[in-house]
This record gives C-alpha cells, sequence and structure tokens, in this order.
C-alpha cells in the first residue's frame, strides 16, 4: 500500500496522489496540466525547477512550446497569490520557477484508510427490475464496506454520473479521487442469481480481486457484506466481526421483503419526489413482508425526510417529519445500530421538534457507527450553524466535502454554511465552483441567489433566481426570494405580482406562510412579514431554523415580535 503525502501552504492543501487542490476545504478545479504544474513546484518547494525539467515532467510525451508552461503558472498565480502578500510562485529568469510558500508536508502511516468507489452496476435486462435491484445493491455494498474500519466509500450519488456510461475505471477513480474502484454485473435468471465483481486499481488499472457469484435469489441479502469482505482482505484490510453481526441482524426473514427494499433505495437515490414516493411504497411493502425488517424501517425514515424536505408547504411536511420518526424509532427499536436511522432521527429532532440536545446526540450517535458517513457530516453542520457554532460548522462542511469532493449536493451544502457563516466571497466561490462543474443543478443556482443577495448583489441575485426556477419549477422558495429581491431592488410591481401568485399557491395549501413572509420582508411590510412568519411557526416550517442567522430577515431583526419568535423556536443568542 502506497504512503500518501500532502502538502498544505496557507490555506491550500494539494493531495497528487487524489489529484485534488483543496482551497480552505473546497476542490478547485484546475486543468490536469496545471494541476501537474503545481505538484511538481510544490514538492521542491525551495527549489529551482527549471523550465526544461517542469516541461518533461508535465508533458512527459508530448513537444510543447514554453508558451504552455507560461500560461499554467499564470493560471495558478491568479489562484493562489493574495493581495499584500508576496508571490507563492518565483520567476527565475532565464532559468525556471520556484515555489517560495512555506510548505507542510503531512505523511501518513502507511497502512491508512484506503478510498474506495463503487460504479454504477450494470443489469442484463432479463427481468424489468434488475435495474432497480442493481441500484439497491449498490447502495447495500456502500454501506457493508463503510463498516469496514480502514475504507472509505464514496457515496452512490457521487458516482451516479457514470451510469448507463462506457465506463473506464481509471478515469473514474480519477475524478473521484479513490484508490481502487469496484465494477460490477448483475443477472437475474429466475430464481437465480449472477453476480461478476472485480476491483480495479486506480493507478496502473490493473485487476486487484474479481469473482462471479451465481446464488439462488433467497440468498440475494447475504452479498454485499460477502462482496465487501473479500474487498477488505483484497486491499489488506481486516472484516471487522461486527459487519458480519449487523448483516445477521438486520436481515429480512423473506427474500421478497428484501427485493423490496432494494428497490426502495434505488427510487431514494434518484431524489426526486415522485421517486421519493415509490420508495415510500417499496418500503412499506417490504415491512407488510416483514414487520420486523430494521432496514426497510430505516430506509422508509430517510425516505420521509426526504419527502418532507420537498412539501415545506402546509401540513404535509409535519406529516412527512412524524411519519419519519415514527419509522426511525421503530427501526431502532429493532436494531440500535443503524446509522442511517440515527441520522433520519436527527433531522427531525433538528427541524421539527426543535430539540437541538437530542439532535446532536443523534447525529454524533450516527458518526460514531459511521465516521465517513458525508451526508451525515453534512446534516450535522446545518445544525451547528444553525446554533451559531460557526467554527464547528465550516469544520464538518469541510469535513464532508473532505469526504465526498465531487458530490453536488454537499459542494454546494459548503457554499452554503460559508454564506451562513458570513464568509460571502468564499461562500460565492465556491458556490461558482459546483455551478461550473454542473450548470444543470438547481439548487447550487438558488443557494447563489441568496449568497448575492445577502452580499447586496441584488441584479446577479435575480438573475440566479430565475434560473433556480427554470431548472426546478413549482419549489415557491424559489419564487419567494426572487419576489424579496425584486422588492429591494426597486421593482416592486414585478414583486406584488409574484406576491399574488404565492397568494393564491398558499390558498391551495401549496405555498407556505414562510414564503409570503419573505416576500412581505423584501416589500417592508413588516407587520404583514411578523403575521406570516407567526403562521409559519405553527406549521414549524423546515427552514425557521436558520431564522437568525439568513440576511434575508435582517429587515426584522430588533422588533420585539420577531425576538419572541425566536425564543419560541429556542434560537436564543449565542455569543
Amino acid at each position: 500500500m502506497r504512503q500518501r503525502v500532502s502538502y498544505r501552504f496557507g490555506r491550500f492543501e494539494l493531495r497528487p496522489s487524489d489529484h485534488v487542490l483543496l482551497d480552505a476545504g473546497a476542490a478547485v478545479r484546475l486543468t490536469p496540466k496545471a494541476f501537474d504544474t503545481l505538484a511538481a513546484l510544490v514538492k521542491a518547494h525551495g527549489t529551482l525547477v527549471s523550465r526544461d525539467e517542469l516541461i518533461r515532467q508535465v508533458w512527459p510525451d508530448t513537444f510543447v512550446e514554453e508558451a504552455g508552461l507560461t500560461q499554467n503558472v499564470s493560471v495558478l498565480r491568479k489562484l493562489l497569490n493574495q493581495p499584500g502578500q508576496p508571490e507563492l510562485i518565483e520567476t527565475v529568469p532565464r532559468r525556471g520557477y520556484r515555489f517560495a510558500g512555506d510548505v507542510l508536508e503531512v505523511r501518513d502511516a502507511g497502512a491508512a484508510e484506503r478510498r474506495v468507489a463503487v460504479l454504477p452496476f450494470t443489469a442484463t435486462p432479463d427481468e424489468d427490475d434488475s435495474g432497480d435491484l442493481a441500484d439497491g445493491l449498490a447502495a447495500d455494498l456502500i454501506d457493508a464496506l463503510a463498516a469496514l474500519e480502514s475504507i472509505r466509500v464514496t457515496s452512490q450519488s457521487a458516482a451516479a454520473r457514470y451510469r448507463d456510461r462506457a465506463i473506464d475505471p481509471r478515469r473514474a477513480a480519477r475524478d473521484l479521487a479513490v484508490d481502487a474502484v469496484v465494477v460490477a454485473r448483475l443477472r437475474m435468471r429466475g430464481s437465480q442469481v449472477a453476480f461478476d465483481a472485480e476491483l480495479v486499481d486506480a493507478d496502473d488499472g490493473s485487476r486487484l480481486w474479481a469473482h462471479r457469484f451465481e446464488w439462488p435469489r433467497e440468498r440475494l441479502e447475504s452479498l454485499p457484506s460477502e462482496v465487501a469482505v473479500a474487498i477488505g482482505r483484497a486491499l489488506g484490510v481486516v472484516a471487522p466481526a461486527a459487519v458480519d453481526a449487523a448483516s445477521g441482524r438486520t436481515r429480512a426473514h423473506d427474500a421478497d421483503a428484501y427485493t423490496d427494499y432494494l428497490e426502495g433505495r434505488h427510487h431514494l437515490a434518484q431524489r426526486t419526489i415522485e421517486r421519493v414516493e415509490r420508495a415510500i411504497a417499496r418500503f412499506e411493502r417490504a415491512i407488510e413482508r416483514d414487520p420486523e425488517y430494521a432496514l426497510a424501517y430505516a430506509g422508509l425514515a430517510q425516505a420521509y425526510t426526504l419527502a418532507a424536505s420537498a412539501e415545506y408547504a402546509g401540513g404535509r411536511w409535519m406529516e412527512s417529519m412524524a411519519r419519519a420518526k415514527s419509522a426511525a424509532v421503530r427501526a431502532l427499536a429493532l436494531d440500535d445500530g443503524l446509522a442511517q436511522a440515527h441520522a433520519a432521527l436527527a433531522l427531525v429532532h433538528f427541524r421539527l421538534d426543535w430539540n437541538w440536545a437530542l439532535a446532536e446526540t443523534e447525529f454524533r450517535r450516527a458518526l460514531a457507527l459511521n465516521p465517513h458517513d458525508a451526508d451525515v457530516h453534512h446534516a450535522l453542520a446545518f445544525y451547528l450553524i444553525a446554533m451559531e457554532r460557526r467554527i464547528e460548522a465550516c469544520e464538518a462542511a469541510a469535513e464532508a466535502h473532505r469526504l465526498q469532493p465531487v458530490s453536488l449536493i454537499i459542494g454546494t451544502g459548503l457554499g452554503r454554511i460559508l454564506h451562513f457563516a458570513g464568509e460571502r466571497e468564499r461562500a460565492i466561490a465556491q458556490l461558482q465552483r459546483v455551478r461550473d462543474l454542473e450548470p444543470s443543478f438547481a439548487q447550487v443556482h438558488f443557494d447563489l441567489a441568496l449568497a448575492y443577495a445577502g452580499d447586496e448583489r441584488l441584479d446577479e441575485a435575480i438573475e440566479a433566481c430565475r434560473v433556480a426556477i427554470a431548472r426546478a419549477p413549482g419549489r415557491p422558495v424559489s419564487t419567494a426570494v426572487l419576489a424579496n429581491c425584486l422588492a429591494r431592488a426597486g421593482r416592486e410591481a414585478e414583486a406584488r405580482g409574484l406576491l399574488a401568485e404565492l397568494e393564491q399557491l398558499s390558498a391551495a395549501r401549496q405555498a407556505s406562510p414562510f414564503d409570503l413572509a419573505l416576500v412581505h420582508t423584501g416589500l417592508g411590510d413588516v407587520d404583514r412579514a411578523m403575521e406570516a412568519l407567526a403562521a409559519a411557526c405553527r406549521e414549524r416550517h423546515g427552514l425557521l431554523v436558520y431564522l437568525r442567522i439568513e440576511p434575508l430577515w435582517n429587515p426584522l431583526r430588533g422588533d420585539p415580535r420577531f425576538d419572541d419568535l425566536l425564543r419560541g423556536i429556542g434560537l436564543v443568542q449565542r455569543f
């Protein structure tokens, strides 16, 4: 196992083995050759590197002009240099370049964690549900690998981009910053399962392990844990006894219940409200088949928390979160070792119950069970920032991003946390990186709108809102933020037109008083804003937990009624 070396200078960290440069924990986009140029200079920090040597290292098999190297250095200087600070990359005239910054080399112990990604399984379409089962099995394998102490596994959402594509495993490993990738094919033949899997090394593309499993379908649930143990052995990781104990403790008593569970996980991974509803139906069917199936209850809890996120309006928010709580409590009664159930319960305590102490207890318990779960670090960061624990929140968000540097949701979350922490320039820069990576991702445009609005860049906020609405129509909160920004920009007629639309939606319980409060605040109608916020509190709207830290509410601060609302939520001042 190779020893890893990373290089830290200022707020940056360079990880050559992962081909990643981090700026305050956030991944920076660089062309491969610009990255290689930086790596060559940083590794030789304090030492002159000639132009010829740099060209040999960066373009070993290609003839290039010096202009290509000069361009790379120019790009790096723009990225790294800070106003009023000496240049990190010095030019030595007619000779070459020197990295002049202070560099700390960090070396691991040689037997550190291995990073693995499970690429989307391919499925031979012998049966209509084989693709759904393949995605569910991949999710189960990710969970089983995460239970191994020295393996960090990439989330399913991060690897989803490789679905239905011809995959070069080495390229995928490089993109995902992992040591190895799992490539597999599933084939269902009536009551038989054929599963071919291999583990491919990121460095040279060699096959570290491969095996073909041919089992009866009723043994399918044992497959992920057996594959995880085999991969652990191939990587030199001893599987803890807890893996076998956990898989036995949560196993379904009905093979069809496990099939329903896998299909539920497949739909849940898509993260659209239609798919989440399908996931709920599959998990409920699994529970009907096996009322003691803890994993199905945990999946149901996760599904309801996602459904609630898309249903801020009216009673469905509270109903979904209450159902999430019931399912999570039942899952933990059957198996207290399910990290995903603890995480779902934490979200309920945080966003519905406003029970801050229990929320943190459940978040910490989930991380104790699965320290590498980026989604839980991500959720914990939002809890911490709501509690105004800014440093801890930024650290948790950065850790989530370190664990899953290519996740759009986590990258956007880091930007939102920086926005809430008052780090507006860094927030905007982070969100712009995510936007440039995937311009069709609606959430990043919405979060950019919030960050621009917080920085009083209202024209840019308005444009970002319009893009968010175009990418994901039907989200009243996006319309509300747009109306707020239009009102603040002096475009009151347009804002009032949107307010009328939201009032119609609210009458049909398709928008929340929270949305109306945002518009009234932008229009300067404090009384109506306070009245709408009070109604949103009665609904326990999910975004109220950020009431103290979101700048859109600044015009209401100092009003005694606003302070009373904060006290009612439990958001006391923290200094």
